[in-house]
């Protein structure tokens, strides 16, 4: 009888201890599904930006052709209202990742209003490095800032140059590299603004 009383008693602790593990283990595994939950959300948002900013970078190239005649203190409206005019679709014009893109222009070579600029601001160092590697073939000018200044007035930098957050000029396409990317976005944690100019 005796026997069986302290059987009883180490059953009961045993129970509980097998629930606090199993907590722990739920716990664990809820963390992880979150985590990956996460992920898998910020890798979306971000293919959805590679393909909203793809389709306007086409869309500004196919539609102005080299004129952009817009008037530059309303260039960001103009541009917008032409893309969706030209069948860009609403969905384009939307940065899942942040801020709404900023439009404007810029000259080339001197010659006022050649080139079209997109701001896309508010991105991490990786999705910096991610669109401007996916972006930098289709794009006659590339550079990472702060996202606090204004678009060049021209998109041929005559000493563009890495450290000044250029990837590249019309002038002259730098060194196409992981490395450069990494160095020009790299500046910032988060808040990286990618301005892409387009003829």
């Amino acid at each position: 009888m005796r026997l069986y009383k302290s059987m009883k008693k180490s059953t009961k602790g045993l129970a509980l201890i097998e629930l606090i593990i199993a907590l722990g283990i739920l716990g664990a595994i809820t963390a992880a599904v979150v985590t990956l939950a996460s992920r898998s959300i910020q890798a979306n948002n971000l293919n959805t930006l590679i393909r909203n900013v793809t389709d306007l970078t086409i869309g500004m190239k196919q539609t102005f052709r080299g004129n952009y005649d817009v008037t530059p203190a309303t260039a960001d409206t103009e541009i917008q209202t032409v893309l969706k005019n030209a069948g860009i679709p609403e969905g384009a014009f939307s940065n899942p990742l942040g801020e709404p893109y900023k439009f404007g222009i810029a000259s080339v070579r001197g010659i006022d209003k050649r080139a079209g600029m997109v701001e896309i601001k508010d991105l991490r160092k990786e999705d910096c490095v991610t669109l401007a590697q996916q972006m930098y073939d289709g794009v006659d000018y590339m550079k990472i800032t702060d996202g606090t200044g204004n678009f060049d007035a021209d998109i041929e930098i005559p000493k563009a140059v890495v450290t000044d957050g250029y990837l590249k000029s019309l002038y002259g396409t730098l060194d196409y590299s992981i490395v450069n990317i990494s160095t020009a976005c790299g500046a910032r944690v988060d808040g990286n603004s990618l301005i892409l100019g387009i003829r």
